[in-house]
């Protein structure tokens, strides 16, 4: 009796420390499930790679293996895993390969800041061609200015120096010719008054005469 309860003492320890050990995955795709059904994949919660490392909490005598890894507990089939560390020739592939994907996902996110380096710089040199070309401009009106005030300068001044020249060679700057000046203006002033009563006195005369006809033509009727 008490070798029989031995036996089956052993058993349930060796049983309860081959559950609670590390086990790695033997197939390229380890798949762990919420239960203990293969016939479909609804319960799939997720497939993890050859050599990965994971946490056997128990054994089933049905021939799965309640495992865990990053907080996800599930069951995965007894002969998709084992408790031996696979070799280092294999732990190198998997680190290569691992190593493989991170430097092409490191090229691809390179190409990509390449290319957004590269626009970057377009639009600064076209923002330096517009700085400099501002620049220009702004030269430019800088220079004009001066040229500007130096013309309009020396256009008052000769404005200036022809009055002056002009009122020294004009009559005006005599008493006298100021005097004949204004009676050649007051006789042109006069003339306009004149000819306007000689024109209203003359449509007045034709007026009366063809009113005179009118009224003797009508006498004659009567």
């Amino acid at each position: 009796m008490n070798k029989v309860f031995f036996f089956i003492f052993s058993l349930l320890l060796s049983f309860s420390l081959l559950a609670n050990s590390f086990v790695f995955v033997v197939s390229d795709q380890g798949i762990i499930r919420s239960d203990r059904i293969s016939i479909n994949d609804e319960n799939i919660i997720r497939i993890v790679g050859k050599n990965q490392q994971l946490q056997r909490l128990t054994m089933h005598y049905s021939g799965w293996s309640l495992v865990t890894l990053d907080d996800i507990t599930g069951w995965i089939l007894s002969d998709s895993v084992t408790s031996s560390e696979p070799a280092l020739s294999e732990k190198k592939s998997t680190q290569a390969s691992l190593n493989h994907q991170a430097l092409e996902q490191l090229n691809t996110k390179l190409a990509k800041l390449t290319q957004s380096n590269a626009l970057l710089n377009d639009k600064n040199l076209s923002l330096q061609s517009t700085i400099a070309k501002l620049n220009d401009t702004i030269k430019l009106l800088k220079d004009k200015q001066p040229e500007t005030a130096n013309s309009s300068g020396m256009k008052e001044f000769s404005k200036n120096l022809s009055t002056s020249d002009t009122k020294k060679s004009t009559p005006n700057s005599s008493p006298t010719a100021s005097f004949m000046f204004s009676f050649k203006n007051n006789w042109i002033y006069l003339g306009v008054v004149f000819l306007m009563i000689l024109s209203f006195a003359f449509f007045f005369i034709y007026s009366r005469s063809k009113r005179r006809h009118f009224d003797l033509n009508t006498i004659r009727r009567h």
